[in-house]
């Protein structure tokens, strides 16, 4: 008997927790069409396997339910929920950590070696905080500095992040990342699009979402990996 993805198996908790595991319930949430929630849990009569998510479904749960964990939902790391207790289908969330977690810790690139510092290593909190109504949980939020290869940014923009473990399996082609690279052991910093190319050992990266202007680099040379989960950018012209 074919197996359920893990992903696919995560959602279908996300559904259990938050909709009384009602499949069109999750698709009015969220937003996406019932046919295309329902595919993720029915074998596909071409392929002869489960379709996996599109980072369309899986960016649509992370923003709606902000307590859900990021890396847990793509790779089953962790928990499903940040910053709370589950009993049963009830949520508990401890006041404190529950407008902490509303609030981003927010970091300068500047003051980082390489994105793996700001990701992975220990540090003491952060000294300042942004409060933005309505904004998807997540790990921080990091201005760019000139020296990023910034697909679509521009040195000032700050970016919202969700930290994940560098694996391919945590790559979902069509979203957007900040990605740490390994080039000749020097860290560069790109953040853009990702899309697949013809060979596995290799991912593109692009400034928009049809590729243009795109660059390729070896998925090995990989040291530091985040969603991008949401963007301010300044009008550079005042």
């Amino acid at each position: 008997m074919l197996l359920l993805p893990g992903v696919n198996s995560r959602i279908k908790e996300v559904i259990n927790t938050f909709c009384q595991g009602k499949e069109l319930m999750l698709s009015k949430k969220i937003n996406i069409s019932q046919p295309r929630i329902n595919r993720l849990f029915n074998v596909d009569k071409r392929s002869g396997k489960y379709p996996l998510p599109t980072y369309e479904i899986l960016s649509a749960i992370l923003n709606t339910f902000r307590n859900v964990d990021a890396e847990w939902l793509i790779s089953g790391r962790g928990e499903m929920l940040v910053g709370s207790e589950r009993i049963g289908n009830i949520i508990s969330e401890d006041p404190v950590e529950y407008l902490k977690g509303r609030s981003i810790p927010f970091f300068r690139m500047s003051d980082f070696e390489s994105l793996t510092g700001l990701l992975y290593e220990e540090r003491v909190e952060a000294s300042e905080r942004m409060f933005i109504p309505g904004v998807p949980r997540c790990d921080g939020a990091v201005v760019l500095s000139g020296s990023v290869g910034n697909f679509g940014f521009s040195a000032g923009d700050i970016i919202m992040y969700r930290a994940l473990t560098v694996n391919e399996n945590n790559i979902f082609y069509g979203g957007r990342y900040l990605i740490s690279v390994d080039m000749g052991g020097v860290d560069y910093l790109y953040a853009g699009y990702v899309f697949g190319t013809e060979c596995h050992s290799r991912i593109r990266l692009s400034a928009t979402s049809t590729q243009k202007y795109a660059k390729e680099i070896e998925v090995d040379r990989i040291n530091a990996l985040a969603l991008i989960v949401g963007v301010v950018q300044f009008n550079h012209l005042y």
